[in-house]
């Protein structure tokens, strides 16, 4: 019998292959309606002058694609709701280890919380630093130092 990390690991493998899966019907959809758009673009322009005749083959044609594509819808919207199901799986399984997890760790947790908070204190500490020394150059040396290079022309044929 399994163990639960092992099914857990089976779960998110099965998960990443159904989002793969999915993502990539998306994209050959989305491909295929493009496609049929300008398909239908393009004999839209073309049936004007076709008789009677062809212009039935091409509705037939038309009418092919379109319950293609409604097949492939109805296919994405299964796998989209197996999706759905496997996703809520995944996450029961993952919100009862979780539990586990925290109930055997919590004094860790706290420490971490501690941790990540003085971090995040220091963190802030040096950016409102860096900031304010960006503001103070700007507000106060850079018209200083302007000024002083335009005074530098003037200058110059003193030191010469």
């Amino acid at each position: 019998m399994a163990t639960q990390a092992e099914r857990i690991a089976t779960l998110e493998v099965h998960h990443e292959h159904v989002d793969k899966t999915l993502t990539a019907m998306g994209g050959t959809l989305d491909a295929v309606r493009a496609e049929v758009a300008e398909v239908r673009v393009i004999l839209t322009d073309e049936i004007a002058g076709v008789r009677t005749m062809v212009h039935n083959e091409i509705t037939d044609v038309r009418t092919h694609l379109d319950d293609r594509l409604d097949r492939i819808d109805e296919r994405f919207e299964r796998m989209d709701d197996r999706f759905d199901r496997t996703d809520e799986r995944l996450g029961r399984i993952q919100n009862v280890n979780a539990d586990d997890r925290v109930a055997r760790s919590e004094p860790k947790f706290r420490v971490a919380l501690r941790v990540i908070g003085w971090l995040a204190g220091v963190v802030i500490a040096v950016v409102g630093v860096v900031v304010g020394s960006l503001f103070v150059f700007a507000r106060f040396l850079l018209p200083k130092l302007l000024e002083l290079a335009s005074l530098a022309p003037d200058a110059a044929p003193l030191v010469g």
